[in-house]
């Protein structure tokens, strides 16, 4: 049923009306080129006779017509066939890519979601191939039997029903027998460059410690299982492939003797008996592409089980409860109500977090390492959805809105976060289009950064290096904060604003801070209790 269900959501996502048109000039390619050698094999065979030439007339027409139309024909179903499938991949992807702009960030980690972002692309290439590749082999190839079946029928009986059996065949036997063990080639591979990569970025760690050669003969070990893996499927592929021509020669071999016999008897011409057999081995090459065709069907039928059942949102189901609010009482600017999350089913994270926060109000969430801050600071910002609970921005529940109402409540500097390596204004101008420089210099000024940017080359203009990497690690934590300052958002979130600073410019960034606030609320992770004193509320987790 899985599988089923995997075939319908690949032609359902087929551009089926745009590839009947090329699937028809492949059609006729193929039906030029055994008309072609047909045509070759009669007026070769003729003319040995010695007949009048205009007897030949017809047959050299008709070998110049079909060699021009094998190459107009192929041609056709080249551009109409890739016309339609590289559109169908573009629109695909852009579907795919709205879908999982709803899912990220995702709550594995960044490798994970690296995969998952890989898995979207290869998906999209293995469909597109499929389309190209698996979709249009087979329906010619069979219309191609049928029409020899026909064709041979008259001079060789029931015997000309080899064909389509052939044809069943070769989808059959690849399907049953080319079963190399897909997990297992997976997961050789997986630790193959996760030990490579392992070795690649601790090999300074490795050979100070004096254990590079057993990293090295790990991934040794690693990359000879990744090859035994590799050799069983093509010793499989192979195998197939060999049966399969074996097949072919067998059915040609079988038709050879039926047609000389038919030519011995009196009932055929010499002159028939080399057309049928160019026209047989004509089609029986044409069968050569379909075991390729199925193994890419395969990964498609893989990749369809991946990609095309992405659901549309990571959030949850909106609830009539979500806009509640008492009458009479003005809406908190945030409320959150019995929260939880976990990352893992049954290993909770967050249990029952309620709080509220009204404009103007400084909130400290304080508590031990790993008790889960940072992760509550990403689901107030709607990252994640939370199992259970509700969160309100300003009496409205974050399930009706959408990802992107829900973060411009908020002016966040999270760890991990980004600088990007171009100058400090442009990164300014990158999260806040059209800001005026004035307003970067405050934002600079409260972060306690503006002398250290007046003392740059190019002040603004000084190009920060990748990840801001020739900024010192306090700079780039106070650019990140003045990045959030410079916001018009109604919440300020920091998390651990004062880490790595010392304590009079902690001091000083914290008032430069309160002094910016105008009105809005700040919530702040932290660890400092003399900082969380001097907030008005204090959450503990």
């Amino acid at each position: 049923m899985r599988y089923a269900s995997s075939i319908q959501s690949v032609l359902r996502h087929a551009p089926i009306g745009e590839l009947l048109p090329a699937g028809f000039a492949a059609f006729l390619s193929s039906l030029s080129s055994i008309l072609l050698l047909g045509t070759s094999a009669y007026l070769i065979a003729s003319a040995a006779l010695h007949p009048p030439l205009y007897t030949l007339a017809l047959a050299i027409t008709l070998v110049r017509a079909c060699g021009l139309g094998r190459a107009v024909f192929r041609y056709l179903d080249r551009w109409l066939s890739h016309r339609a499938v590289f559109h169908a991949q573009e629109n695909l992807r852009l579907r795919l890519y709205e879908k999982a702009s709803a899912l990220l960030p995702l709550k594995e980690s960044g490798a994970r979601q690296g995969e998952f972002l890989h898995g979207l692309a290869a998906g999209c290439d293995a469909l597109r191939d499929f389309y190209l590749k698996s979709l249009t082999p087979p329906t010619v190839t069979l219309l191609l039997c049928l029409a020899g079946t026909l064709l041979l029928f008259p001079a060789t009986g029931p015997m000309a029903l080899l064909l389509p059996l052939l044809w069943l065949l070769h989808l059959l036997l690849p399907a049953f027998l080319d079963r190399a063990d897909k997990d297992a080639l997976n997961r050789a591979g997986i630790r193959y460059r996760a030990l490579l990569l392992d070795l690649q970025e601790g090999r300074h760690d490795l050979q100070s410690s004096g254990s590079i050669s057993i990293a090295e003969e790990k991934l040794q070990s690693a990359a000879q299982d990744l090859a035994r893996c590799q050799e069983e499927q093509a010793r499989r592929r192979n195998l197939v492939d060999a049966l399969l021509l074996l097949l072919n020669d067998v059915v040609l071999a079988l038709f050879l003797f039926r047609l000389s016999l038919s030519t011995l008897s009196g009932t055929m011409t010499g002159i028939d008996l080399a057309v049928f057999l160019l026209v047989l081995q004509t089609i029986l090459a044409e069968l050569a592409p379909l075991s390729e065709a199925l193994r890419m069907g395969r990964e498609a039928m893989h990749a369809a089980q991946g990609v095309l059942h992405i659901p549309d949102s990571a959030g949850h189901p909106a609830s009539a409860e979500d806009d509640m609010q008492a009458e009479g009482e003005p809406a908190p600017l945030l409320s959150v109500q019995d929260f939880c999350f976990s990352y893992v089913p049954g290993v909770p994270v967050l249990k029952n977090v309620s709080f509220t926060l009204c404009p103007g109000e400084k909130l400290a969430i304080i508590g031990e390492s790993g008790c889960g801050k940072t992760t509550l600071a990403c689901l107030l910002m709607g990252l994640w959805p939370p199992e259970s609970g509700l969160v309100r921005l300003e009496g409205k529940g974050c399930s009706r809105l959408s990802p992107d109402e829900i973060r411009k409540a908020f002016a966040p500097c999270l760890q991990g976060e980004y600088v990007f390596q171009s100058s400090v204004r442009e990164n300014f101008l990158r999260l806040h289009p059209g800001i005026e420089e004035e307003i970067i210099w405050e934002a600079l000024s409260a972060a306690q950064l503006k002398e250290d940017i007046l003392s740059l080359p190019q002040e603004l203009d000084t190009p920060l290096g990748e990840n801001g990497s020739r900024l010192s690690g306090s700079q780039r934590q106070r650019l990140l904060i003045a990045l959030a300052l410079a916001s018009t958002a109604p919440i300020l979130l920091l998390d651990e604003p004062t880490a790595g600073v010392d304590k009079k410019t902690a001091h000083a960034l914290m008032e430069g801070i309160f002094s910016h606030l105008k009105g809005r609320a700040l919530v702040i992770i932290t660890h400092d209790m003399v900082l969380a004193e001097r907030m008005d509320k204090i959450y503990t987790l």
